[in-house]
């Protein structure tokens, strides 16, 4: 090993303003999807292109029915793929799973954007109530009319 001091020094374009070196993408996946489906490089097969992702990019995934969020860095880029890595992920309580009440009158359900959480009778597929922002809160809705 050499005494010689090394004088390592960071070039002028190696350092610039965030917005202009990086950019970051939000993504708002339908319930159902998972944080291991969004991590196969295929899953990004319709956008990459489109959005033009790059390198170094970084992604914030969100659940619709807001069961999971995740912040991933791109690693890789290909034609019709990406390769992406998580750099933090977060994970909500889902309810106690009472899909149904106890009654077995109503089921609790993700109903989509519009819905969002809701409360359907099931003999007739009747909307008693919607717009819960979370399982749990429609859940505790049911059991207090149920009360």
């Amino acid at each position: 090993m050499s005494d010689e001091k090394r004088n390592v020094q960071l070039r002028p374009n190696d350092m610039g303003l965030a917005e202009h070196k990086r950019r970051d993408f939000v993504v708002d996946v339908d319930h159902g999807t998972t944080l291991e489906d969004v991590l196969k490089p295929e899953f990004w097969t319709h956008v990459v292109a489109y959005h033009g992702v790059q390198l170094f990019d970084t992604i914030m995934v969100r659940a619709k029915d807001g069961s999971f969020m995740a912040e991933l860095y791109v690693t890789g880029v290909g034609i019709h793929r990406l390769v992406v890595k998580v750099l933090q992920k977060y994970e909500f309580a889902v309810a106690k799973k009472a899909e149904t009440s106890p009654d077995g009158e109503n089921i609790v359900e993700w109903g989509g954007p519009a819905h969002k959480w809701r409360i359907k009778r099931k003999s007739d597929n009747a909307i008693i109530e919607k717009g819960f922002t979370s399982e749990p809160e429609a859940v505790d809705w049911l059991e207090k009319q149920a009360a």
